[in-house]
Parts: C-alpha cells; structure tokens; sequence
C-alpha cells in the first residue's frame, strides 16, 4: 500500500518513485492509499497533489543544456546532475472543496482567533502535500478530518544520468531514460545553436544563441502517465577561456493522468479516483555558469519559476 505516512520519509523524488514501485502487490497493480484518504474525490486530489507534480514537471526540465556555442564537430559526452526545488508558501494550501455532508449546513472552524462560523461553505483551505497541519470541519452532527501535508519547504529533483551527442551542424542531443519494475523514464532534448545561420555576432566566437526542444514521459503501470514538452532559447558569453555564462527563457507544459484507490474504514469496497495532472510551472527564467577543461566539465545554474530551481552537474567528454 502506498500510504501518505511513507511519503514523509521521502524528501526527494527519487525516494517518492521507489516507493511507487513497491506500492503495488502484483505487476501493473493500482496504487492503493491510506485509510487517511478516507474523504477524499478528485477535485480534492488535484488540489493536494499538484505542487508535487510542478516539482516533477520542472525536475524534467532541468539541466538540459549548458553554453549555446557548438562547434562544428562530432562529440560525445555523459553529464551526471542533480537539482533542488524550494517550495513557496502559495503552494502549501488550497482551497478544498467541502465534502458532500457538509454542504447546506452551518459549519464551524477553530482558529488561533475563535471560531469561524459559515451557513453554506464550499471551499475550506487545507494544506497540500508540502503543506503542515488540516484544519477539521465540525457541524452539529458531523466532523470532517482532511489529509495533512509534510511541512515540507524544498525537494530534491530526480537525479540526471544524461548522454550527449554533438553534431557537426552545431547541434546538441541529450538522452536520459530509466526503467524499474513497473516505472519507465524517457526523456531528450535537442539543442540547436542558430546565430550563425543569420549572422549575428559575425566572426565573433565568443557569442552564440541557442534554441531548444525537449521533451519528457514517465509512467508507472496503470497508476500514473504524465508528459512535458519544453522549448526556449538562450544566449551565452565566454568570459575566460574555458568559463562561459549563460542565460535564457523556457516554456513548458505538464499533462497527464492519476489513478488510484483508496479504503474507507466504513465501507468495505475499495474507491478509485482519477485526476488529470496539472502544473503550476509554465514560464522559466535561467542564469548559469560553466567550466571546461579538457575532457572535464562542470556546471550550475539558479533559474526563477513557480518553484525556484537550483541545479549542477559534471560532464565527461570522450571526444
């Protein structure tokens, strides 16, 4: 059973995927939940689960490239990164819909300041994943408990084991894929430096401007299918031989879908609910640095988005 309890001890992503492995009982099982989400429905997990899915979305689209300058030449590379999110308070609560037995009711909730008295709530604010502690919902006849969050304020992204390839047409392929059990990875990337088609530097070497396209899938049996396209553009400068900045603008996209069931204590068949996965990240901006000598390189980069980004990585040039 994969239950919110064992989440709490996964403070990075890659913990978060092995336990959806073991989750299951038998090969391409559901993903079975806790007795804590007794109330929950859709709505009310879309809501809960959605910062979670904006740190995998922007884990995705991380380290995909580095300078924008490609020379005309074969390469080939393996580029291995990591990268950190840090979660904003907007993305530790979200208005929760009210279940269907307190709706028409009056209904009360306890504060720090007193007591919060309503005569038709729908919406009540709860914590998501990253978020602390619920808030219950009391009527005369009823109380309603919701999921709780882990006080979680940053995460760490799946890490990168990438393959690079250069292409004399000044071009730039990445490759990254993964399978474990019922979890399957892929995802690439494909830069293209383009100044030179219009000329803009001249014979300046020192400049160039790149183009990207990536795209990325992950998948986990029946439970899970989520998808990210990412394209932007980038402009780099050397400052010394061998040390290069680097910045420049994403766009990307997160979709997809999320089954799975759940056991209420007081019914003894077992509920699904499937929600569509959405992101809170679209627009990225980045700033990075990077270093190379030889056939060693190293690189980081801080990039401002609906979760903060902070990434770097080491790279291996064979030729």
């Amino acid at each position: 059973m994969f239950s919110l309890k064992r989440v709490k001890q996964a403070l990075d992503l890659t913990k978060f995927f092995m336990i959806m492995c073991f989750a299951g009982t038998t090969a391409f099982a559901d993903i079975e939940l806790g007795s804590e989400f007794n109330s929950i429905n859709a709505k009310y997990a879309s809501g809960y689960f959605k910062p979670l899915f904006t740190s995998i979305g922007q884990s995705f689209n991380t380290n995909l490239f580095t300078t924008a300058k490609y020379k005309k030449e074969w390469s080939f590379g393996i580029d291995f990164s990591v990268q950190a999110m840090m979660i904003p308070s907007s993305q530790l609560t979200f208005n929760a819909p009210v279940p269907d037995t307190m709706l028409n009711k009056t209904t009360y909730i306890y504060t720090g300041s007193g007591t919060n008295t309503s005569n038709n709530r729908t919406t009540i604010t709860q914590p998501t994943i990253y978020g602390g502690k619920a808030t219950p919902l009391f009527s005369a006849s009823t109380t309603e408990t919701f999921v709780e969050g882990f006080n979680i304020s940053n995460i760490s992204g799946i890490p990168n084991i990438q393959f690079i390839l250069g292409i004399p047409t000044q071009t730039e392929i990445r490759f990254r894929g993964a399978g474990f059990g019922d979890l399957f990875f892929l995802g690439f990337n494909i830069n293209q430096q383009i100044d030179q088609f219009f000329k803009i530097f001249g014979k300046d070497e020192i400049q160039a401007i790149a183009v990207n396209l990536a795209y990325h899938s992950i998948s986990y049996s029946k439970a899970f299918d989520m998808s990210s396209l990412c394209f932007g553009a980038r402009y780099s400068r050397e400052l010394v031989e061998g040390l290069n900045v680097y910045g420049g603008v994403l766009y990307e996209t997160l979709s997809g879908k999320f089954e799975a069931t759940y056991k209420n204590p007081d019914d003894p068949n077992f509920k699904k609910f499937k929600i569509d996965i959405e992101t809170f990240s679209n627009i990225r901006l980045l700033l990075g640095l990077t270093y190379r000598i030889s056939f060693f390189e190293a690189h980081f980069d801080a990039a401002y988005a609906s979760q903060p980004t902070i990434a770097g990585g080491i790279s291996f040039w064979f030729f």
